[in-house]
């Protein structure tokens, strides 16, 4: 199992600098219900409920484009910012734990959203900034759902669901300040608060149907479950067919893919977890098509024993 482990390693040391292969080395938690939850945690993660075009579902990781894998970027956690609340709300600053950056402030005015607007400068709807005092201040609180009433007030905590799911829980990131002069509608009514929401990637917008995240703490993927995540991102086929070897730009050298493939395949590379019964099984990309049946005449053995069972099969 040492030499499992480590040569494992070497083929993910051989690949570190391929940068365009990610890896999700973690995944959803616990979904967290209090502000007061939400605050202690270290890290979380942001996921956006969207049901429309416009407003997909998907994982805030920065300014960017909303991704369906975590990795680092998508990891994020609150700063307290000491003695000030308003309306009663704690506030805070939102904080991307990998680049140490902040959502950065802005004021929308009369303005409905930062996507009727020239982009920022980074080309996306909002920025981040490492300076504390440039970053906007938000309140944090589980959102009222106003979903199918008419002629209700913008509020700090209002949501519909008409853009977003609202049947588990999720929280508003609101603007402290509010705007003023505001956006006003044909009737008059006026929305002064400002919400992170979602366009597919994370803007600032006066709509309360964009406006909810649900959040998340993070498990980390360790051991064997974290080799195997890097093995199936570098490796989907095999060393060759993933890093095509040559001396023109975007190759990668022959000697270390040769290598690469030899230990590929005297070792093989797990590629699938299967759990049953609270066993786990590992398959390896070189088995047959059939891989679940052949897990299936395997099942019936101890794990240690199942193990042997699929090598010998795949050795067949």
């Amino acid at each position: 199992m040492k030499r499992f482990y480590s040569i494992l390693s070497l083929l993910l040391l051989f690949l570190a600098g391929a940068s365009n292969v990610a890896a999700q080395e973690f995944s959803e938690g616990t979904l967290l219900t209090s502000i007061d939850a939400v605050a202690n945690e270290a890290r979380f993660i942001l996921k956006s409920p969207g049901t429309s075009d416009d407003h997909p579902s998907g994982y805030v990781c920065g300014t960017k484009q909303y991704k369906q894998n975590i990795d680092k970027s998508c990891l994020f956690t609150l700063e307290a910012v000491a003695g000030e609340t308003v309306d009663g709300y704690q506030v805070y600053l939102l904080k991307q734990v990998e680049t140490g950056l902040y959502f950065k402030d802005f004021e929308l005015g009369e303005g409905w959203d930062s996507s009727d607007l020239p982009p920022f400068s980074n080309g996306d709807l909002t920025e981040m900034t490492d300076n504390k005092a440039q970053a906007m201040k938000f309140t944090v609180a589980h959102f009222e759902d106003v979903s199918g009433q008419e002629n209700v007030a913008q509020s700090r905590t209002s949501a519909n669901n008409a853009k977003q799911d609202l049947s588990q829980d999720g929280f508003v990131f609101t603007r402290a300040d509010v705007s003023n002069p505001c956006a006003v509608d044909e009737s008059g009514k006026q929305f002064p608060y400002t919400y992170l929401g979602g366009l597919g990637k994370p803007f600032y917008s006066r709509y309360v149907d964009t406006n909810v995240h649900q959040i998340y703490t993070v498990n980390e993927k360790k051991g064997l479950d974290k080799i195997v995540a890097y093995a199936m991102a570098y490796f989907p086929g095999s060393p060759e067919s993933a890093c095509p070897p040559g001396v023109d730009p975007g190759y990668y050298p022959v000697d270390l893919v040769t290598e690469a493939q030899t230990i590929y395949n005297n070792v093989g590379t797990p590629c699938q977890i299967y759990h049953q019964g609270g066993n786990r099984l590992l398959l390896h990309p070189r088995q047959p098509r059939n891989s679940s049946l052949l897990a299936s005449r395997c099942s019936g053995q101890q794990a240690t024993s199942r193990l042997e069972c699929l090598h010998r099969s795949r050795s067949a």
